[in-house]
């Protein structure tokens, strides 16, 4: 799960830039934690091993024309990890939390960032009810399983979804005690990866696949 050095250097370098104009509230700084940043390596890690497309004899890493975010926070972490694995051509954000959509703009306006995404303050639930909602999209990410009731997979994306098993916040009302139940309860029959990563106080689960 090694990020290049150079990565990590622009991150937090452009995080300092945005920290020092906007003087950045104490839950944004929050998201760079050592167990989120952590957790967001290990996302996008096996997101790139084991998504990919075949051209003659090599794998690549998929380019992925539209990625949506559900329950998304600010997403600047997931934005620049996988953005430096892979190409993106356009992020949906989907997060009810106005703040969290604003702080993203603010960080990409700092240091003079393309906004190659739209920002959706919307309940997922409801919205991801319809099927052709999922079908906009290569990949949809949920980076949030414990803070949302569970959302049926359909037939056509690719599902990169995680969780934990950390009940001491009222926020986290759909915890889970092991990977396999993400699967199951997103109905992913199609599994290519998953684990588990232990931090700090919980664990954190991980599920990616597809609908046969």
């Amino acid at each position: 799960m090694a990020m290049p050095v150079e990565v990590m250097e622009r991150m937090l370098g452009r995080l300092s830039h945005f920290q020092f104009v906007y003087n950045v509230r104490q839950d944004v700084a929050e998201s760079f934690r050592p167990d989120h940043l952590k957790s967001k390596k290990w996302l996008v890690h096996e997101i790139i091993s084991h998504i990919t497309v075949v051209a003659g004899d090599y794998y690549f890493a998929k380019k992925f024309d539209r990625v949506a975010v559900l329950g998304s926070w600010n997403s600047i972490l997931l934005k620049e990890m996988l953005e430096a694995a892979t190409e993106i051509g356009h992020w949906d954000f989907y997060d009810t939390n106005y703040e969290c959509h604003r702080d993203r703009d603010l960080y990409c306006d700092s240091n003079q960032l393309p906004k190659n995404y739209n920002s959706f303050q919307t309940d997922v639930k409801d919205l991801f009810a319809h099927e052709d909602v999922h079908k906009q999209y290569d990949l949809i990410i949920n980076p949030s399983c414990e803070h949302m009731e569970d959302i049926k997979a359909v037939k056509g994306p690719v599902y990169a979804l995680t969780s934990n098993n950390y009940e001491g916040i009222k926020e986290h009302i759909n915890t889970i005690s092991k990977h396999e139940e993400l699967a199951v309860k997103n109905g992913i029959n199609n599994i290519v990866y998953e684990g588990s990563l232990k931090l700090t106080n919980y664990t954190r689960f991980c599920t990616i696949g597809s609908v046969k």
